[in-house]
């Protein structure tokens, strides 16, 4: 079981209490690249409750985006069709009546999601010919591909409209409390500059 058109915004028509799907990247820095498109359908869609498929080890990461209603870890296993477990949580998806899906992930299985969910309005980029499964198709330029904040946030525009200017900046709040818990944990006072750095990546010594 899932945890819990304007012209411009490619919706048909969004009432109170409308809930919109976004299916994360499935990487952790890729989604943090994402939240300015959250923040977007939220300036656009107010009323609307935004949940967010993910992987669990990206999951806690959007737990802290304000925009985001409910967190909902995907129980897939990365790289695998899995069809079955797929249409399944699928069905469990239908019960929430989304509005409209906004696919990040370029693979064609994430885009079968929301098809076997009902969905009937689907949003993303080509990626791996999803031509059916995706039915608002959004084309990256392949001369001077879009950097990554952009090529997400153009989601929340129709396939055609200019690439916005003066997008949000990625954004995560975190609770006081639980900054000065995991301080505290690691001595660290509140009158200490700190500077973090994540060296580890998952592919390659290219992103380290």
């Amino acid at each position: 079981m899932p945890n819990h058109e304007t012209k411009s915004a490619n919706v048909a028509s969004l009432s109170v209490g409308t809930r919109l799907l976004v299916i994360a990247p499935n990487w952790i820095g890729d989604a943090v690249m994402a939240q300015p498109l959250l923040a977007l359908l939220k300036q656009q869609f107010p009323t609307c409750s935004i949940d967010v498929l993910a992987p669990s080890w990206v999951a806690p990461v959007l737990r802290v985006m304000q925009e985001v209603d409910t967190v909902i870890e995907a129980p897939f296993k990365h790289g695998a069709l899995q069809l079955g477990e797929r249409w399944k949580f699928a069905q469990q998806l239908r019960k929430q009546h989304y509005a409209a899906a906004y696919v990040l992930p370029n693979t064609l299985k994430f885009a079968l999601v929301p098809l076997l969910a009902g969905i009937k309005r689907r949003i993303g980029y080509k990626g791996e010919h999803r031509y059916g499964l995706i039915n608002c198709m959004h084309f990256d330029d392949a001369v001077q591909p879009r950097a990554m904040v952009a090529f997400y946030a153009a989601l929340a525009s129709a396939p055609n409209a200019p690439l916005r200017k003066n997008l949000p900046t990625p954004t995560l709040r975190l609770e006081t409390s639980r900054v000065q818990k995991a301080f505290a944990a690691l001595g660290i006072s509140d009158a200490q500059t700190v500077v973090a750095f994540a060296p580890g990546a998952e592919f390659g010594t290219a992103k380290r």
